[in-house]
């Protein structure tokens, strides 16, 4: 089979093989960086509820 890759809007022959191995090495890598994001969304979500916590402990004993 012929496959082709577009490169700089230019389309090449290229190897089958080649072309799936670079194409699963580039989703591996990108669903490591969705992992990442994922867990940095976590933290932050709570570091979010943690503070809006606090920030409600503070009012609600300032209104005592």
């Amino acid at each position: 089979d012929e496959v082709y890759r577009v490169l700089s809007g230019i389309m090449m022959k290229s190897d089958k093989k080649v072309l799936i191995n670079e194409l699963n090495e580039k989703k591996k890598m990108l669903e490591m960086k969705i992992q990442s994001l994922e867990k940095h969304e976590n933290m932050i979500e709570n570091n979010l509820k943690k503070l809006r916590d606090d920030v409600t402990s503070v009012i609600n004993a300032s209104k005592k």
